[in-house]
């Protein structure tokens, strides 16, 4: 007499395995991290903390704004307190800004413009970490 219950395990199986796979991209994808390298980007509803969890760097937007900013505030004080805010003069008019690494230079990109902060050196293997 035939199995009639052998197909349903081979399909169950690649199914919950794949769903073990996906759930571990999320979990890391949602792990806060300290240091973005070259190439890598920062997008708006993603965050740098510092490794002592002391700091936050990321995109915000002011109450009643459509104008968002790049800035660091300390992580577990309420109300958010600012303690640098990187393009205050210059706020971001696009939905979907972020911030990356290219040869070396800091680069904030938004639809419509980019800002570089360049040091003009030749520097590899560029990091950005966020200290405590």
């Amino acid at each position: 007499m035939a199995n009639i219950y052998a197909p349903c395990i081979c399909i169950r199986l690649p199914l919950w395995a794949c769903f073990l796979i996906q759930l571990c991209n999320f979990a890391a994808a949602s792990a806060s991290t300290d240091t973005i390298i070259e190439g890598q980007r920062l997008g708006h509803s993603q965050t740098l903390t510092s490794s002592g969890q002391v700091f936050e760097l990321q995109f915000f937007f002011l109450q009643n704004s459509t104008n968002s900013y790049l800035g660091i505030w300390y992580k577990k004080i309420e109300p958010r307190t600012f303690v640098w805010v990187g393009n205050r003069v210059q706020p971001l008019k696009g939905s979907s800004p972020y911030l990356t690494l290219k040869q070396g230079n800091l680069v904030i990109i938004d639809d419509r413009i980019t800002y570089s902060v360049s040091d003009l050196s030749s520097a590899q293997n560029t990091r950005l970490t966020l200290l405590d």
